[in-house]
């Protein structure tokens, strides 16, 4: 603990020293690559100290994360401020005396008698206001405060430095060591985003933030009232408001309307010309986009369709993300990420859209990210926009390789020989339901009894006409449930009995590549990881299968969702804690999913282990089967997301005898 401390020590040293210099620079424009470096540099210690500050939340650790974060902002306040700012206080100014920003812009003639000493023309200034109108309304009441442009870096670096007490109530509630909350408290794209040059996200964060922790705490109202302020401060939020619709919330979603219309009442006399320059930046501008570039430039500089079929990947899958995720943490990162990723103009302080949620969910490609658009100081200098598509490609390919690479990688847990490890295996229950398949049922407790490390036990849970099953049982020391017909039926019996806290269920007709019991069992050593599913591929090749194998992965890696042929596993104490409800015919492995993915805690994808039986694909048009899966999933997922009535026997009827 000595050595580990001394280490963690000398990571802070360096990483503030560093800090130090990278704060102090002045001319960004003659120090471009020391900065940039040193950016690059503070991000990696940044991920280090996180990683390697895995601490509980005693008074001495919540103390330790407040002090070296306000240590942190402090040490970057003498930053250069962005011209962003400048917008801020003429917008805030020139309300004082009953102009409405969004009617006028800053170079109009009408408004050169209001500058004063010391103004400083805003960036795009034949554009009228673009910011929201709670974000106006804050403006004006800075401005009567002081006209120094400098004490937006207070206000706006108070708004972060609270919202990191909120993550860390979160992540409490979420049992994340709080050290991960460094991932955000020391990263280089917050520091300089809201302390460094003054960004107003960070107010849109802070309220976006409170409302996760009030719907925690099921306090609908205030969580919409949060939510309006969020969304009146920057629009951009606007992208992870609907994960915060279930039905209990609706019921008083009228709170988030009406606190939006009370915040606009001022400004109602610019009537459509509010979104004028919101318009102009979302659909005719583009800066510092890389995907967006470059399918740009396949569709031959086509600005309009690039929008409409990036738009419509984008919607998709965040619709996806909608219907299965409950808990909106891991979707706000994914949709987050995504919108940025696909869209034309990406400013580094964007990133902090989906930065607080880097502290919840692994995600290595997005902490590189925060790392190289540090980038954005050299495509950026002297107030004009330089189109570098070298620099972009360096910014901006390390990441998506990152993100291929965390998408196909497989995990896999080492055994060290010489720990207590080997005497702590034998945790685990595997469970097999089974409807009429002795041959299969045969095949798979003989591929369990070759395993290197064995089960707890193997409980086998048959349905259907007894003509053998419960014999192989006993020959193979696997303990023999009669279970009424429906694999939901089947697997709760199976559950009720288990003896064992770890269970991983494994479908007959499953052949086992790997050692899965000891993968699992490593794997939930992790007291933050609650289940997950190994990860399967089909037993021979079918043409057009490797695409099947290819949206099974998107589906489980993606969105969470497996099924139940790829092998999912589970605690059992969160499942008789939540009180799963899993006695369906049909959408049972995927309810598994959905209720493991509302749990507090980590879902793991291992990504192998196991290869599927292609029985079901062999006789069927392969595309209307894969569309049939995708339709019902979906009508499960929408009906169950709004906590409507599903009729899963209708399900199993279509999906069998369909």
């Amino acid at each position: 603990m000595g050595d580990s401390n001394f280490v963690k020590a000398i990571f802070f040293i360096f990483y503030f020293l560093l800090l130090c210099v990278a704060g102090s620079l002045q001319s960004l424009s003659q120090d471009n690559t020391l900065f940039i470096g040193l950016w690059m540099l503070i991000g990696l210690l940044c991920y280090i100290i996180s990683k390697n500050s895995q601490t509980d939340y005693t008074f001495k650790d919540i103390l330790i994360i407040a002090a070296t974060s306000l240590l942190a902002r402090y040490l970057v306040l003498d930053h250069p401020l962005n011209d962003d700012v400048y917008r801020y206080m003429w917008e805030g100014y020139i309300q004082q005396f009953g102009i409405n920003p969004y009617l006028l812009a800053p170079d109009a003639i009408e408004l050169l008698k209001y500058r004063w000493d010391g103004f400083l023309l805003p960036n795009h200034p034949n554009m009228t206001a673009i910011y929201p109108a709670f974000a106006l309304l804050f403006m004006k009441w800075v401005s009567y405060f002081s006209l120094d442009y400098e004490i937006y870096k207070y206000v706006f670096g108070l708004f972060d430095y609270l919202s990191i007490f909120l993550i860390l109530y979160l992540a409490k509630s979420y049992k994340i060591p709080s050290g991960n909350v460094y991932i955000y408290a020391l990263n280089p794209v917050v520091l300089f985003s809201f302390a460094g040059q003054a960004h107003l996200d960070s107010m849109m964060m802070f309220f976006l933030l409170l409302a996760l922790v009030l719907f925690e705490k099921c306090r609908f109202i205030e969580m919409w009232i949060a939510l309006a302020l969020a969304f009146c401060s920057k629009y951009l939020c606007v992208l992870l408001i609907p994960l915060f619709i279930n039905k209990k919330s609706s019921r008083s979603i009228l709170w988030f309307f009406a606190v939006i219309a009370i915040c606009f009442i001022p400004y109602l006399g610019a009537k459509w010309h509010i979104f004028d320059s919101f318009y102009r930046f979302s659909f005719e501008m583009q800066y510092n986009a890389f995907a967006f570039s470059l399918v740009k430039t396949i569709l031959f500089g086509n600005h309009f369709l690039t929008h409409l079929i990036l738009g419509t990947i984008g919607l998709t899958l965040s619709v996806w993300l909608f219907i299965s995720r409950t808990n909106p943490i891991y979707p706000a990162l994914s949709i987050g990420a995504m919108f940025l990723i696909l869209a034309p103009t990406i400013h580094f302080w964007y990133l902090s859209l989906f930065l607080p949620f880097l502290c919840f969910v692994e995600a290595p490609a997005l902490v590189f990210w925060t790392i190289t658009s540090g980038l954005w100081y050299n495509i950026y200098q002297s107030s004009e926009v330089i189109h570098r598509p070298l620099i972009s490609g360096i910014q901006y390919i390390p990441v998506f390789l990152l993100l291929a690479w965390d998408f196909f990688r497989t995990k896999t847990y080492a055994l060290d020989k010489n720990s207590d490890e080997l005497n702590d295996l034998n945790t685990l229950s595997i469970v097999i339901p089974e409807y009429n398949d002795q041959e299969n049922l045969q095949n798979i407790l003989q591929q369990i009894q070759a395993l290197k490390v064995q089960p707890s036990e193997i409980l086998v849970a048959h349905a259907g006409q007894e003509t053998g099953a419960k014999e192989i049982c006993i020959k193979h020391d696997a303990q023999y449930l009669e279970c009424v017909k429906g694999r939901g039926n089947q697997l709760v019996k199976a559950f009720e009995v288990a003896s064992c806290d770890i269970i991983l269920v494994i479908h007959c007709d499953t052949t086992i590549c790997s050692e899965i019991v000891e993968q699992v069992i490593l794997a939930m050593k992790k007291t933050e990881n609650i289940g997950g599913c190994l990860g399967s591929s089909f037993e021979r090749g079918l043409t057009g299968q490797g695409v099947i194998t290819f949206l099974n992965r998107v589906r489980a890696r993606f969105l969470g969702i497996s099924f139940g042929d790829q092998g999912q596993f589970f605690r059992r104490s969160v499942y008789k804690e939540d009180q799963w409800d899993l006695k369906m015919p049909l959408m049972e492995d995927v309810e598994l999913s959905l209720q493991l993915l509302k749990s507090k805690g980590k879902v793991v994808y291992l990504g192998q282990g196991l290869k599927s039986s292609v029985r079901r694909w062999q006789n069927r048009s392969r595309l209307k089967n894969a569309f049939l899966i995708i339709r019902l999933v979906f009508i499960y997922c929408l009906k169950r997301r709004f906590n409507q009535k599903v009729d899963t026997m209708k399900l199993y009827e279509e999906y069998y005898l369909g």
